[in-house]
C-alpha cells in the first residue's frame, strides 16, 4: 500500500473511532442524569389550614347618578348584505339613577391593528385614534335606560378590503342623567 491509502485509511479509522467514543460517552451521561435529577412529578397543593377564611367575592358598588357601560360588542360580517357588517352594541346602566338622551359613537376600526410595510417587513401596528379609519363611526341613539337594565343597539357599515373591524374599545357615551328618586 502505498502511503495515501494508509492516510485516507488512518482517517477513516479515526472517524469511526471519535464516533463510538461520542455514542459511548452521550450513553452514560443519559445514564447519570437520571440517577442525580429524578424525572419530573405533579405537585398538588393541599391547603391543610382549617382555620383560613374564603375571599369573599362582591360585586362593584353602583356608581352614584347614572354611569353607562358597555358590556357586549360583536360583527356580524356580511349583514344585511355582502359588502357591509353590522356592529351590535350592548349598553348597561350600572349606576343608581335613570339615563335619558344617551347616544353612542359605534367606531368597528378604532383601536385595530394593522400591517405596516414602510418599514420592509410587515410589523403589526395599532391605529392612531386621529386616522381617518378610525374616525369611520356613527351615533347611535340608545333608549333610556333605569339603573341596572341593559340595551342593545346596532349600526351598518362598508367593509373596508383587508381590514378586520374591531372591538370599539373605551367608547363615547353621551347621556343627560336623571336626578335621585326621592
Amino acid at each position: 500500500m502505498n502511503p495515501m491509502r494508509w492516510m485516507i485509511t488512518l482517517f477513516w479509522v479515526f472517524v469511526v473511532g471519535m464516533l463510538l467514543w461520542q455514542f459511548y460517552d452521550y450513553n452514560q451521561n443519559l445514564s447519570n442524569d437520571t440517577l442525580v435529577a429524578p424525572r419530573p412529578q405533579h405537585y398538588y397543593y393541599f391547603n391543610t389550614n382549617q382555620n383560613a377564611v374564603t375571599a369573599v367575592t362582591t360585586l362593584p358598588k353602583a356608581a352614584d347618578g347614572a354611569y353607562l357601560q358597555q358590556i357586549g360588542y360583536t360583527v356580524n360580517d356580511h349583514t344585511p348584505i355582502q359588502n357591509e357588517f353590522t356592529a351590535t352594541s350592548v349598553i348597561k346602566n350600572r349606576g343608581t339613577v335613570k339615563a335619558t338622551h344617551i347616544q353612542i359613537w359605534i367606531r368597528p376600526y378604532r383601536g385595530i391593528q394593522i400591517a405596516d410595510e414602510e418599514m420592509g417587513a410587515p410589523q403589526n401596528t395599532y391605529l392612531s385614534d386621529n386616522d381617518p379609519l378610525a374616525q369611520i363611526g356613527e351615533w347611535v341613539d340608545v333608549p333610556d335606560l333605569g339603573p341596572g337594565e341593559t340595551a342593545t343597539v346596532s349600526a351598518t357599515f362598508l367593509r373596508k378590503p383587508a381590514i378586520t373591524p374591531g372591538g370599539n374599545p373605551s367608547p363615547n357615551i353621551t347621556f343627560t342623567p336623571g336626578t335621585a328618586n326621592p
